[in-house]
């Protein structure tokens, strides 16, 4: 994603939305804070409500994954099995299939409206671990002036 945002401000999304199966987890690892305040924003998803009220717009397989220079492939933001529950979103790879700009904006809305925000300020050699399949994460304001911020990712497991 930072090869389309440069050091700007990150949407929300998962790591690893472009794969067939996307990771379980990612670590992220702090190198160098930086210069500047440049807090990674996590969206933990409020998924009692999610799958009480089952929002059209995140459980319609009416998205299209376009990894490059991959196939692309069809796919759902949110995936419901008996085991576990898992978001898929990355509004660089994936674009809805009908409605365009409307149902992407829609869809963003509706996440919003079932996400809760936390700020993480970055201290050298923390550690943050994030289950890819139930939160959302991105970069915060600030990048643009915290140009040695180093953030060391790694992603583990898919079932």
């Amino acid at each position: 994603m930072s090869a389309v945002t440069g050091y700007s401000r990150q949407p929300l999304h998962t790591d690893g939305a472009h794969l067939a199966e996307p990771p379980r987890y990612v670590v992220l690892r702090c190198l160098d804070p930086g210069e500047r305040s440049c807090p990674t924003i996590i969206g933990t998803l409020d998924w009692k409500a999610i799958t009480a009220t089952k929002p059209y717009a995140l459980y319609r397989a009416g998205w299209r994954v376009r990894p490059r220079p991959y196939q692309s492939f069809q796919a759902k933001i949110v995936d419901e099995a008996s085991t576990h529950n898992r978001i898929r979103y990355d509004p660089i790879c994936m674009r809805p299939e009908r409605g365009g700009e409307i149902a992407k904006n829609a869809t963003i809305q509706i996440l919003d409206m079932y996400t809760y925000l936390h700020v993480h300020y970055w201290k050298k050699g923390e550690f943050l671990i994030l289950d890819n399949w139930l939160v959302l994460h991105g970069r915060g304001d600030g990048g643009d002036q915290a140009i040695s911020r180093c953030l060391e990712r790694r992603a583990y497991g898919a079932v």
